[in-house]
């Protein structure tokens, strides 16, 4: 009996250390899962802040062509306008000679009179002189 009782103690000791080995490995796999699952959440939330940063980058990008774009067309008006405002630079010096001489000259004349003085003497004039 007590032999049997001492192999089963052996046995039950032998077990018992396989047990204890079975869960230190059981331990150690878990310790290594959890390690794992950190690195995964860690890297997932990297992930998610890349593709927001990712985003908010692509908008401001969107943003920047628009304005751009927009300016450049700004930049196409506004150089139509200065070439207009050239044109009329130019021509200024004569319109105003015409204006006044008009208010000044011929005003109380009637619209006839003042058609045959104003396209029949005073602008072949002004052309002639090549007054703008």
């Amino acid at each position: 009996k007590r032999k049997k009782l001492a192999e089963a103690e052996a046995k039950l000791a032998d077990a018992n250390k396989k047990l204890a080995e079975v869960h230190a490995r059981v331990q150690a796999l878990n310790d290594k899962c959890a390690e794992l699952q950190a690195q995964l959440s860690e890297a997932t939330d990297e992930k998610n802040g890349l593709i927001d940063k990712a985003d908010r980058t692509a908008k401001r990008l969107n943003l920047a062509e628009r304005l751009v774009n927009g300016l450049k067309d700004e930049g196409v008006r506004w150089g139509a306008g200065v070439e207009s405002l050239k044109d009329e630079k130019l021509r200024l010096i004569g319109d105003i000679l015409v204006s006044a001489s008009f208010i000044a000259y011929i005003g109380p004349f009637n619209m006839v009179y003042r058609r045959d003085l104003l396209q029949g003497q005073w602008l072949p004039d002004v052309v002639a002189r090549q007054i703008s």
